[in-house]
């Protein structure tokens, strides 16, 4: 299956498939029949009204190696992740290997190049890219939410609707005070000597004519703009406004002539709108600059991809200052937005606030070193030669200096107040009365913040409880056309179109399948499919057995070896088919038969007539695989931890590996401490470049890629890692402490003991001279060099019985390592 919790390529970053791990270990101990748990797997994420544990087990299809390098070419991995399935796939559940037709028909082969593609067809539908990230699950994503949380979430929503109901209630509550509030403020707005808001404005169209051509400046009454295009008086934000539609723009002369050393407020409402022909708008709303060869000046404007910029330039890409806000602008809504610039000819010397609040900016340009001075007019809506936006536009002032945030918020108010109080009932629908109550709940009444913060409160609350415990990666299908691809290169298509489909000489899917993943999953469990069966209980006798009646498991073609017992294998395929695909049924089949019950001890003769025992005259002989054999460490010294589930874990490994293997030596190793360095080796965090060291010498893939039989090799290495990893030294201290505790007064019984455990038989008396022999010296050795039997028994974290004599827990910990070094216990006999 190629599990790992690394991405295989470039960084090898992490990723979190644990779920799906977890979901087979449930499956297997649950005996989910064989064919639900193939299909689920296969297409569990397009059965009909598909539950999230069978959307978790369609992450099969998703554990391939991927890339998160930046200038990969996306195709041609998106299509090698498709090759990977499709070779996955046909090893896994069929035993036959297709990848050699990818690129060409074969003579004597009997899958074409086109019924290759065919089957890829199946594939290259899903949705993840080809370049992905290398530090976390890249989508289409199922996210698994932690049950313990969601417990709670029932009663966070009660408290939400309880505070949400005191906050809606809560603007009826105050309106007395509100009214109360609104007319002092009125009094304070009216009288100049309260100085309530900034009255030093240099330029202010209110924009309150009826008609004419002409926008009056109450700031300086002698001066007007002039308003060129459509005139278009209308009711605004505070009573009359001007509409833009385009065309309409204002131009307003010689104000607002800055130096870029000089700093300068502007400050308007805007509502924006869609154009004539129904599209977003931009355009400029305040410039004063020159025409597009420099654009020397500044410059207030919201373009197509809905943010408000502000630049004031010498020449606009070389020499200027561009911000960028991070927020967008709000179709059809009054905003009101105030740009403060300091003089500092920086970009950190802009603020934009939007309704009184101050945005996040982007800094897109920041060299501004030369003059902004123009000659230009100033231009309201429009920039030299265009850009002109759609909308409405009130209240426009320029002053000449920076505005602080309470006296933005004071001209928001000023502008609220007169029109809110023109009516003489509240219309909670006026945006003037709403901008008001807003400012009051929030800044002058007492009761309000406190339920506002506890509703935020419980927002963050519900928010980590319904954040995932962890997600899995999934297929996601899109439509996509599969071509035959010349040789098989991602870039060279030809024009052969393929729909999905299975090989000819294989039987051909029902005629109501649907034609995707689900109908081939459905197709690999047809009663007149030869291989499914057969290649599943193959796999099941090669565990037991070494070596299956099909030596070759991924190849069931004619370059694989024939069965060597073809009825026992038919017969074992009908009966696990015919019994509704019944696993542990099988497995104790196998089990419980004479042929598994034998004893690999048997006569020379039978040695040289059967080397591989392909006969099956005698019991299996092989050494446990590398999980297998760190696990039966640690049951035997007493550490194995059998928490089920959950993140991979990091036990020990040599200081400094990933390091010296990884690109760019990240990230670190950070070892577990506690349980978690006992867990069982299928919780072991697998990082698929640098995989545990003491696991891969014993022959364990890397899983960057499907592998059905794991090689066997015997080397010195191996002897090494049993005799000296951290991992198993600790285990056999572990195992002195029980042989010392439980096996009885005498040394000869505590060997006795731990040799039973190691070997499930008991202890001849020649070997038991010869561990008495080791015990003694061992104990004469420690006797003299305390310092060294401490140093032994303190290997790993796990802490040991103080109780225990050093030089007796010493001396029998090296009989207890030569216990988990023998044959017997390495070795399945």
């Amino acid at each position: 299956a190629r599990y790992g919790d690394t991405s295989v390529c470039h960084t090898d970053g992490n990723r979190d498939m644990w779920a799906w791990r977890d979901w087979v270990v449930d499956a297997y101990n649950a005996n989910k029949p064989f064919d639900d748990f193939s299909i689920e797997q296969l297409a569990g994420d397009l059965l009909p009204d598909a539950n999230l544990s069978q959307r978790i087990a369609s992450g099969f299809n998703r554990n391939n190696g991927t890339t998160d390098e930046g200038g990969v070419i996306e195709e041609e991995y998106r299509v090698m992740y498709a090759v990977d399935r499709v070779k996955t796939t046909s090893m896994v559940f069929l035993g036959i290997t297709m990848e050699c037709a990818q690129c060409h028909d074969h003579m004597y082969d009997p899958i074409s190049q086109e019924e290759y593609y065919r089957f890829f067809a199946f594939f290259n539908i899903s949705a993840d890219k080809g370049r992905q990230s290398g530090a976390r699950n890249a989508p289409p994503l199922v996210e698994i939410p932690d049950e313990e949380k969601v417990k709670k979430l029932p009663g966070v929503m009660t408290r939400q609707a309880e505070v949400e109901a005191l906050i809606n209630a809560h603007p009826a509550k105050v309106e007395p005070e509100l009214r109360q509030w609104i007319a002092e403020l009125d009094k304070k707005i009216s009288n100049p000597d309260a100085k309530f808001y900034p009255r030093d404005a240099t330029f202010h169209l209110t924009l309150d004519e009826t008609d004419g051509a002409s926008a009056k400046d109450s700031a300086k009454p002698e001066r007007s703009g002039r308003v060129e295009g459509n005139t278009a008086w209308i009711a605004a934000r505070t009573f009359g406004g001007l509409r833009c539609d385009g065309n309409t723009f204002i131009e307003a002369g010689e104000v607002g002539g800055f130096e870029r050393d000089q700093p300068f407020t502007l400050s308007l409402w805007v509502n924006p709108q869609k154009n004539a022909q129904g599209k977003d708008s931009k355009g400029s709303l305040i410039a004063r600059l020159e025409d597009e060869t420099t654009f020397r000046g500044y410059d207030l404007y919201f373009d197509a991809n809905e943010r408000f910029y502000f630049q004031l330039a010498h020449k606009a890409k070389s020499n200027a200052i561009r911000i960028r806000t991070d927020l967008g602008i709000k179709w059809d809504s009054w905003q009101h937005v105030c740009v403060t610039y300091d003089g500092s000819s920086s970009a950190g010397g802009v603020q934009i606030f939007v309704d009184g609040n101050p945005w996040k900016l982007n800094r897109e340009q920041d060299n501004l070193t030369k003059s902004i001075r123009t000659e230009k007019p100033l231009r309201i809506g429009s920039r030299p030669g265009g850009f002109r936006p759609s909308g409405i536009l009130d209240e426009i002032r320029i002053f000449p200096r920076v505005l602080k945030p309470e006296e933005v918020w004071a001209l928001i108010l000023r502008d609220s107040v007169a029109p809110a109080l023109a009516s003489p009932e509240i219309d909670k629908t006026d945006q003037n009365w709403k901008t008001l109550l807003k400012y009051y709940l929030s800044n002058e009444d007492k009761e309000y913040p406190v339920l506002t913060k506890r509703a935020n409160e419980l927002a963050e609350e519900e928010k980590e409880l319904r954040r995932p415990l962890t997600t899995v990666m999934v297929m996601g299908d899109q439509e996509r056309t599969t071509y035959i691809l010349r040789r098989g290169n991602y870039d060279d298509r030809t024009k052969h179109k393929v729909r999905p489909g299975i090989p000819a000489n294989l039987p051909p899917l029902e005629p109501n399948a649907p034609s995707n993943r689900l109908g081939l999953a459905q197709w690999l469990f047809q009663p007149e499919n030869p291989l499914t069966a057969r290649v599943a209980v193959n796999r099941y006798w090669q565990m037991f057995f070494g070596v299956g009646l099909v030596a070759t498991p991924e190849d069931f073609g004619t370059q694989g070896e024939v069965p060597s017992h073809p009825e026992l294998l038919d017969w074992l395929a009908s009966d696990f088919r015919d019994h509704g695909w019944n696993v542990k049924r099988s497995l104790r089949t196998i089990l419980t038969s004479a042929t598994y019950r034998q004893s690999s001890e048997a006569p020379r003769e039978l040695y040289i007539q059967d080397p591989k025992n392909r006969l099956l005259a005698r019991g299996s002989r092989f050494r446990l695989q590398a999980e297998f054999l760190r696990d039966n460490a640690l049951s035997l010294g007493g550490l194995l931890d059998e928490t089920m589930g959950g993140p991979g874990v990091k036990p020990y490994q040599p200081e400094g590996l990933w390091h010296e293997i990884l690109q760019g030596g990240d990230p670190l190793f950070v070892q577990d401490h506690g349980k978690s360095l006992y867990r069982r080796s299928v919780y072991t965090f697998w990082r698929r470049t640098c995989a545990p060291p003491n696991m891969l010498l014993f022959d364990a893939p890397t899983r960057e890629k499907c592998i059905v039989r794991r090689s066997l090799t015997n080397t010195p290495l191996q002897a090494l890692v049993t005799l000296n990893d951290v991992q198993y030294v600790e285990a056999a201290r572990n195992l002195a402490q029980r042989m010392i505790k439980k096996g009885g007064f005498q040394a000869q019984d505590r060997i006795a003991w731990g040799f039973r455990l190691g070997t499930s038989r008991k202890i001849r008396e020649k070997e038991l001279a010869v561990l008495l022999d080791v015990y003694r010296y061992s104990r004469e050795r420690y006797r003299a060099d305390s310092k060294a039997a401490v140093k032994l028994i303190s290997m790993g974290e796990f802490k040991r019985d103080e109780s225990l004599d050093p030089v007796e827990h010493a001396a029998t910990t090296v009989v207890a390592s030569m216990i988990l070094n023998l044959d017997e216990t390495l070795t399945r006999e």
